[in-house]
């Protein structure tokens, strides 16, 4: 049984690639329109392919890490649906070095884009769900 999520906002954050790239593709194909978020500019092929079978998105470059970029593509799905009813928090990143190779820089990265990112996700968008009485929000 397909999950029917025609009327359905949803935001994936980190969908530029891997399990967000997954989580928005079987989210557009139970018919939501899914808003692509990603610091890369492969959320701008990824909604290519959607696009290519019929769904409806929209594919936004922000930096989760920072407050006002969250903001600005919050608005961004606002004003083109009117509504978000389900954000999945995916955005993550780690470096590829050692732990006992990292330095401070790369761990205060870390939990900019892995802890902060959701933090202004759900801090975003939460006052929309409320208002609506509706909406659910993942952490993957």
């Amino acid at each position: 049984m397909m999950l029917n999520l025609s009327d359905r906002v949803a935001i994936v954050t980190g969908a530029g690639q891997g399990i967000g790239r997954e989580v928005f593709l079987q989210l557009a194909q139970a018919g939501a329109k899914v808003v692509l978020i990603d610091v890369s500019d492969k959320v701008f092929d990824v909604l290519r392919e959607i696009r290519g079978f019929g769904g409806d998105g929209l594919a936004i470059k922000c930096d989760v890490s920072r407050w006002e970029d969250v903001q600005a593509a919050v608005n961004q799905v606002l004003d083109k649906f009117g509504r978000i009813d389900i954000l999945v928090n995916n955005a993550g990143i780690y470096p590829f070095k050692p732990f006992t190779e990292m330095g401070e820089q790369d761990w205060d990265k870390v939990l900019d884009v892995n802890l902060k990112g959701v933090f202004n996700f759900t801090r975003a968008v939460l006052p929309r769900m409320i208002e609506q009485r509706r909406g659910k929000i993942r952490v993957r």
